[in-house]
């Protein structure tokens, strides 16, 4: 077996990992088809140095499998780590049980350590018997190196009816259709609001927004060049505006996720509205629902890690989902100071 840096196309990535997903999970689980416009996007492909945490396995000249991960710098008080969000990983069913994964890890964790105090974050799925993942050991979380918390998503549901015929599961579908008549149409930004989408010209207030974020004990340490990436092409954003001066941003991207159906689901990955007064705290995200559900997305989800407050969420129509997997992060110098259970900010992949 070879474990290798992945240089193939954003294509050839896409049609991999969504044929082993579909393979394990039709008709079992709900997973998104990461399109290649996704991944270009997600995990910079078009730049040489992005490609240093994308991995692939290779068993006899064939590719059996690829872990993937976004690296970014974590800001933890006054410390900053080299960090990576580490996901996507698809082992196709005849390499399975030939030890694909321990190996793509293996290396992960090695190119890690070459960085330095490095943090790897991920997500092991619990919420269905089908799922391939797995938690962490209790060796490793013993080790003083790793961290564990059991996560969820705020769900906001945008069509009912479509949004029932795709949940697999049969409560989700009782429970959307319950909960209908309490799910209000979201409403259009007013001009009196100081809605707009994201411009080029605003990444330095956003910039200053994101970092003016007292409630956070960690979170990602955005920078002008990256929230650039993020908000334009696959990402979306918008911005709201006090005396003229950006104080507030949410951004969002839509995939399509395989359910009973096939249908658009949207994720939220920064809410930062502590800057805003609360009625425009909510006209921001009633506008981002707006222009979601005009995208076509039957429902909106936003990972819980006590990064926005709840009751601006419940506002928006927002209900807490049940937890369905495990947040995970560890260093790969062995030692990692807790920061799962304060609230913070990552991205779900």
């Amino acid at each position: 077996m070879e474990v290798r840096t992945y240089d193939g196309t954003a294509e050839e990535l896409s049609r991999f990992v969504i044929s082993v997903w579909r393979d394990a999970y039709v008709g079992k689980m709900a997973f998104p088809l990461w399109t290649p416009e996704y991944l270009a996007w997600q995990l910079d492909l078009a730049a040489p140095e992005a490609r240093e945490h994308l991995l692939g396995a290779w068993c006899e000249g064939e590719l059996a499998g690829v872990l993937l991960g976004w690296s970014f710098p974590y800001r933890q008080g006054e410390q900053r780590h080299p960090a990576i969000l580490s996901s996507w990983l698809s082992v196709r069913p005849e390499f399975r049980g030939r030890g694909v994964v321990k190996a793509l890890k293996i290396e992960q964790d090695s190119r890690m350590r070459a960085r330095g105090d490095g943090l790897i974050f991920a997500y092991r799925y619990f919420g269905s018997e089908h799922s391939l993942s797995k938690g962490p050991t209790r060796e490793q979380l013993d080790s003083g190196g790793w961290e564990s918390r059991r996560s969820g998503f705020w769900v906001r549901i945008l069509s009912t009816v479509r949004a029932s015929r795709w949940y697999l599961n049969r409560w989700q579908r009782r429970l959307t259709i319950v909960g209908a008549p309490f799910t209000r149409s979201p409403r259009a930004a007013r001009d009196r609001d100081g809605i707009r989408p994201w411009e080029p010209r605003d990444v330095g207030a956003s910039v200053s927004v994101l970092e003016a974020r007292r409630r956070l004990a960690s979170s990602i340490a955005w920078d002008e060049k990256s929230l650039s990436k993020h908000c334009s092409g696959f990402g979306r954003c918008l911005v709201a505006e006090v005396d003229g001066v950006v104080r507030g941003l949410v951004t969002w991207h839509v995939l399509q996720f395989v359910g009973a159906t096939e249908e658009p689901v949207a994720i939220f990955d920064i809410i930062a509205t502590e800057g805003l007064p609360d009625a425009t705290q909510r006209a921001l995200l009633d506008a981002a629902l707006h222009e979601i559900k005009s995208q076509g997305a039957v429902l909106a989800l936003k990972l819980r890690t006590g990064d926005v407050r709840a009751l601006a969420m419940i506002r928006t129509g927002f209900i807490p989902w049940f937890s369905d997997s495990f947040e995970t992060v560890h260093s790969v110098s062995g030692t990692l100071s807790p920061m799962l259970d304060h609230p913070h900010h990552v991205l779900w992949r």
